[in-house]
């Protein structure tokens, strides 16, 4: 999934108004994956039966985090499949998740970022729904967001004023 998680995906025309696009833009792998990658993952966790496996898990999510949750976002967008972001947080909200971090700060991270894609998802899903490439910059956003922070490098996407 990291892998195939670009911005702008479906080749959307940013100059366009009225932007139109498919779902079938993305390969049935990838609509699949962006739509259930939260299940494996917590059940990967759930099985782990080492902390060294949970670590590595952890540390994917980590990863993850940083460098595609904006793409995962516009995956969803695409996919016409915004509410699906809220069982995801709520999810990496669970003391049960919370549990298997070793770090008190990765944890804390892990939490800021999920619970602020939450709210930019509740609170821009307008203009988000309207198109896929308004993706919140740092400027849009609270300053101090993790979410914001670790997407601001993808500075072409904004939300209209």
């Amino acid at each position: 999934m990291n892998a195939n998680l670009l911005q702008n995906m479906a080749d959307i025309n940013a100059s366009n108004t009225n932007p139109t696009w498919s779902s079938s833009a993305l390969t049935r792998s990838l609509q699949y994956a962006v739509l259930n990658w939260h299940t494996h993952y917590f059940d990967a966790i759930a099985e782990a039966s080492t902390n060294e496996e949970k670590q590595s898990l952890n540390s994917k999510l980590h990863q993850f985090a940083q460098t595609k949750l904006a793409f995962y976002l516009e995956a969803l967008l695409l996919l016409k499949s915004l509410p699906k972001i809220f069982p995801v947080v709520a999810s990496i909200q669970s003391a049960s998740f919370l549990s298997s971090f070793e770090s008190a700060e990765e944890c804390r991270f892990i939490q800021s970022i999920f619970a602020d894609l939450g709210r930019v998802a509740f609170n821009f899903r307008t203009q988000l729904l309207a198109n896929p490439l308004q993706v919140v910059s740092a400027r849009s956003y609270s300053r101090s967001s993790k979410y914001s922070s670790t997407s601001s490098h993808i500075s072409t996407w904004h939300l209209p004023s």
